[in-house]
């Protein structure tokens, strides 16, 4: 934080050492995809 700002108006700031951005997410679980899948995944979106 600054010392020039007086007040923050309708922000959330999580401290916690990143656990939120790691597990907190509806995404959080892509970590137990396989490699083999990501690939497929890849290739049915197009790329």
């Amino acid at each position: 934080m600054s010392d020039f700002s007086a007040y923050i108006n309708g922000e959330v700031i999580t401290i916690d050492g990143g656990e939120w951005l790691r597990n907190g997410g509806e995404f959080s679980h892509l970590e137990l995809i396989p490699e083999e899948m990501w690939d497929k995944l890849e290739k049915m979106r197009g790329k």
